[in-house]
């Protein structure tokens, strides 16, 4: 029961993770769209910034770190949706 109980919990966070990570990235990335002025001006910014390492990779490397913290948001609110969960779980037992 000790080790089973421990399996199953693991396996179980893993995929919640997993599954809300890519849900959230989701939901996020449907708010970001090319139009949206706050979008133009955070990647006009990072490809200055960029532009002094090399100009013609600038607007990839910017698209990049936006990728990223869209990442980093989504694994941010991945790990709420666990806590909640794991919560639920403890009041439940």
């Amino acid at each position: 029961m000790r080790l089973g109980g421990a399996e199953i919990g693991i396996s179980l966070i893993g995929t919640w993770l997993r599954v809300r990570e890519q849900t959230h990235s989701n939901f996020l990335g449907q708010h970001i769209v090319k139009w949206k002025p706050g979008v133009n001006r955070l990647l006009t910014q990072l490809s200055q910034y960029f532009s002094d390492f090399g100009g013609a990779q600038a607007p990839g490397r910017a698209l990049g770190v936006l990728s990223s913290l869209v990442q980093r948001e989504a694994n941010t609110l991945a790990y709420i949706d666990a806590f909640w969960l794991t919560a639920w779980f403890a009041i439940a037992a």
